[in-house]
This record gives structure tokens, sequence and C-alpha cells, in this order.
């Protein structure tokens, strides 16, 4: 899809430029004049958009705005050029145009999407199916949104609760260094100068100082740097993600934390696809397919096995270890099964399970900055013993 450089003139006759996505030079020229944009001169441009990110935020924009304009009788493919024109995402609005062409051609909206990964995911992709082919395309894309803005929020609190630590951790690397490349070496020269026996304590602290400011600590960094290198070139290989997350698993507490932010999805999609009318066992395999990690992979098959061997969902679930899907778990899961309301059960127990990830990561948020503040604290007090010791012994020799 073609995109132009283009130079033109504001309603305050300044001259403005810059690139932009259209169909054609004519849509071009009608995109600029809704902006109050007179258009001079334009010619092709390569397209960099690849380089943007998409972000959350604005598959919500998207989605939302489709939501609207489906639920208030607008045809898909008009629908989706609208939102084309109004998005200010390179990426997207080419993705929005590109599907109303398609979509106006015949094509299904989901075969479509899942040509685009980047946009949308295997779980949005079958959401999308499940609306087209049961009528209710409105409900899958609420549905779409309401996913996209519980990622999201979980990852705004997660940010929201690791932004302070992080601060304290580099503000604590600052003032570390600081110290053992400033201010000991003028301790250590004066003391040199005095010819004085120091105490123990103030030679292994000058030591360190010297040890930062020699070579051997760079190569020591230099090391430290390869090996994180060899580690993540490993982890893209499927035997290095695999060692990596068994290890992240076996973690007291990050491991428990891992293992209920994905099952926090998981139930929290299926009860999604579920709410949109598709049958429990193609839910499953669904967001079975939206899975990474390669244990919950695992486990997930056995449960979905398990179903389609006959068995219902809470008795499939009891394959999964009590510590992570417990008892009062497959209980209310059960109940969801006989009231007939499994959807809405499953969105509880994502609700429960995203719970549990926000109180551990609370509470590592508020023992990680206290404790780093203490060993801050340590090290100054540790600082001023060792610096002002030999000083109080020079002034009671004198």
């Amino acid at each position: 899809m073609p995109y132009y450089k283009w130079c033109g003139v504001n309603l305050l006759g300044h001259q403005v430029r810059g690139r932009l996505f259209a169909q054609s030079v004519e849509k071009l020229d009608d995109q600029l004049f809704k902006r109050k944009i007179a258009l001079l001169v334009s010619r092709p441009a390569y397209s960099w958009h690849f380089f943007a990110r998409v972000r959350v935020g604005d598959k919500i924009a998207i989605f939302r705005q489709l939501f609207v304009l489906v639920t208030a009788g607008v045809l898909l493919p008009e629908a989706l050029a609208i939102v084309a024109e109004q998005t200010q995402h390179a990426a997207l609005e080419e993705v929005m145009y590109t599907s109303a062409l398609c979509v106006q051609e015949g094509e299904a909206f989901s075969v479509v999407a899942h040509r685009y990964p980047t946009l949308n995911d295997s779980l949005m992709v079958q959401l999308l199916t499940v609306g087209e082919q049961s009528g209710t395309l409105p409900i899958a894309l609420e549905a779409i949104v309401a996913y996209l803005q519980a990622k999201q929020d979980f990852h705004t609190q997660m940010n929201a609760a690791l932004f302070m630590p992080v601060v304290t951790l580099v503000f604590f690397i600052i003032v570390v260094s600081l110290i053992f490349t400033f201010i000991i070496p003028r301790f250590a020269d004066m003391f040199a100068s005095l010819g004085q026996q120091l105490p123990p304590l103030t030679k292994t602290m000058m030591g360190v100082s010297d040890f930062v400011l020699s070579w051997s600590f760079a190569w020591v960094v230099l090391g430290i740097v390869c090996a994180l290198t060899v580690l993540i070139m490993l982890k893209k290989t499927e035997r290095g993600t695999f060692l990596w997350q068994n290890t992240v698993l076996h973690l007291p507490c990050i491991g428990n934390l891992v293992a209920c932010q994905v099952w926090g999805y998981f139930f929290e999609s299926v009860g999604l696809l579920l709410a949109g009318g598709m049958q429990l066992v193609p839910a499953l395999e669904a967001v079975q397919g939206t899975v990474s990690h390669h244990i919950f992979y695992e486990t997930i098959s056995g449960v979905i096995e398990s179903v389609k061997q006959g068995n219902t969902f809470s008795y499939a679930l009891q394959v999964v270890d009590d510590k992570v899907v417990s008892a009062d778990i497959v209980s209310i899961v059960r109940i969801g099964q006989e009231v007939g309301a499994l959807d809405t059960m499953l969105k509880q127990v994502a609700v429960i399970y995203h719970n549990k990830v926000k109180k551990t990561v609370s509470f590592f948020t508020m023992i990680i900055q206290p404790l780093l503040i203490v060993i801050l604290g340590l090290l100054i007090l540790l600082l001023i013993v060792a610096l002002y010791t030999p000083i109080l012994n020079m002034s009671y020799a004198i």
C-alpha cells in the first residue's frame, strides 16, 4: 500500500510537510483537506512503519472504535476505512485500509486479521471467528476490547509497582559507584601521605576501591556482559527457552508468580471464548496456542485430552499441580458447570489469579525498596567507620 511525502499549506498560510498513507493521491488530498491543509505537491515514499511499535493502547483504540461503529450499524468495510482515517499510527492505518479492501472483496475479517499477528494474537482471531460465525461480531469486538484493557491494566499496575524499586536500585548503584570511584581514593591518597598504619576495615575498603578502578574490574564487567549475551542467545533456542522457563518456574515465590500469571490469562481467555459462543474443547485449543511457556503448554494438553475423553473441565483440572490450581478453584469451575455459567465463573477465577499476582508483586516491591535503602545505609556506615577511624586515631595520637 502506498505512502506519500507531501507538502501543503494550512489555514494560516504556513507551509507544512509530512508523510502519510493513502490509497491514492485523491485520497491523500481528501485526508489533508479534513485536516485543514491544502495539498501542493506529493510523491510516493517508502514506508518505515515496521520500526513503529504497536502498543496495547493503540489496539484498544482501534477495536473500541470498530465496536462503536459496528454496533451503530455501520458496515464492517466502511467501519474499517473510517478507523484507518482516524488513526495516527502508520502501521495500523495501512492494516485497517488493507483489511477494509479485503473485507469489501468478500474475505472474512478473521481471515484477514490472521495475516497481521502484530495487531491480532491468536485469541483475538478466534474471538473474531466466533463473532462472524455466530453473527455476534459486536459482542466479539467488545470482548476483544475487554481482553486488551485487562492486559493493559495489568502491565500498568506492574510497571507502577516496580517503578520505585528500579529508581532506588539505580540510585544505589550510582551512589556506590561514586563512593568507590571518587571518595575512597581521595582518602587513600591522604592516608598514604601520612604513612599511618590503617585498620583492616579501611584497608579492605581501599582494596575494593582499587579493584573497581583497575582493568581487572573492567574485564570482569566485560565477562559478565559476554555471559549475559550468550545466555540471551541460548534463551532464543528451543532447548534454551525450555531450560530457562523450567529454572524460573522452580525459583521460590517467582515460580508461583509466573504460574498464577499464566493460569490467570488462561482462565480469562477461555471464559471470553465461551462467552462468545465457542465450545469448550475448541476454546481450550485456541487458548493453548497463545501459551508460550512449554511446561504449561504440556499441562494444558493434558487437560484438553481429559476433556476430549468425556471428563468435565473441573475433573480435567485435577491433573494440574494443586499448589497452582487449588481445590477451591476447581470447586468454582464445578459450580460454573452445574449452573451453566462456566464463562462467568472462569472470569471470576481469572480475577483471583490476577489478585494473587498483584499481591505478590506488591510484597516484593514493599521488601526490595527498604532492603536496598538498608544496604545503602550500611555501606555508608561502613565507609564512615573505615575512613574516620584512622582520622580519630591520628587526633588521639596528637
